[in-house]
């Protein structure tokens, strides 16, 4: 996905049209993110859902 404006992990999850309640974590690289860290050019985002089990 390319942005063409700055933005932080909150809003690409938006325009994605990811529902920001099924998220558990999100990663940048191997880092664990805020949702309101800003997205740099080249940033590889990784999100992983709310999972149950037993």
């Amino acid at each position: 996905m390319i942005i063409n404006e700055p933005t932080n992990v909150r809003d690409a999850l938006k325009l994605l049209d990811i529902p920001i309640k099924n998220v558990n974590i999100v990663c940048i690289g191997k880092d664990q993110v805020m949702l309101d860290k800003e997205l740099k050019d080249g940033d590889i985002l990784h999100v992983f859902p709310i999972m149950g089990g037993g």
